[in-house]
């Protein structure tokens, strides 16, 4: 899968999983781990169907082996919550997102990083920059004190996070901006009784409120 071949790695994965069912039977848990892998594949070639088929068969088989609270069953959801977020299904994907990362702060499971960074990536798209800015930041927090310093995640996080900081200054800079020119244009001495009555990620209006 890392070569990037998903095609040749869909074939493989189809046979291994035909071999375990044969040898082992479907309802092991080899094979809900072949199914997983499986999904991941499938949602790389954007075959969407399918892979919601194989992470809900591989997440009722783990949570019947290892129970709904085991970091095994935590680590399908999040990434079953992310295919939903590529599907754009923004509330899906919270929702199952949310759920394994409860599982995997209570386990403190090193694959806690991948969940901050979807959410990260969720809240990024919905435009809720702070919640964003937040979850990206501690799966950078997490990565340093766990991964080398050289690690690829490391570098994608930093980038991630510093973008998204970027973001948050500019847009206080511009509703700071609006605030002043909204006094200076309306002849107010202070802004004592001036509220701005924005949205900060729409475009900024604002609005005079007698006390």
């Amino acid at each position: 899968m890392n070569l990037g071949n998903y095609k040749i790695a869909k074939q493989v994965l189809e046979k291994s999983l035909e071999i375990h069912k044969k040898q082992l039977g479907e309802k092991h848990i080899y094979s809900a781990y072949i199914k997983y892998d499986l999904a991941r594949v499938y949602i790389k070639l954007n075959q969407f169907d399918q892979a919601e088929k194989l992470y809900e068969q591989s997440l009722l088989m783990c949570g019947k082996h290892y129970g709904q609270s085991h970091a095994e069953y935590a680590q399908i959801l999040c990434d079953f919550g992310f295919s939903f977020f590529l599907q754009k299904n923004f509330i899906k994907a919270e929702q199952l997102l949310s759920q394994a990362l409860k599982i995997l702060e209570e386990k403190k499971h090193d694959e806690i990083y991948r969940c901050y960074e979807y959410l990260g990536d969720l809240y990024a798209k919905k435009n809720q920059k702070n919640k964003a800015n937040m979850y990206y930041g501690k799966a950078l927090n997490y990565l340093k004190k766990h991964f080398p310093k050289d690690s690829t995640h490391i570098k994608r996080l930093t980038t991630k996070f510093s973008l998204m900081q970027q973001c948050l200054i500019s847009i206080k800079e511009l509703t700071a901006k609006v605030v002043r020119e909204c006094s200076s244009k309306l002849g107010l001495e202070g802004e004592s009784n001036f509220r701005l009555n924005c949205d900060p990620y729409r475009r900024p209006s604002c609005a005079v409120h007698n006390k």
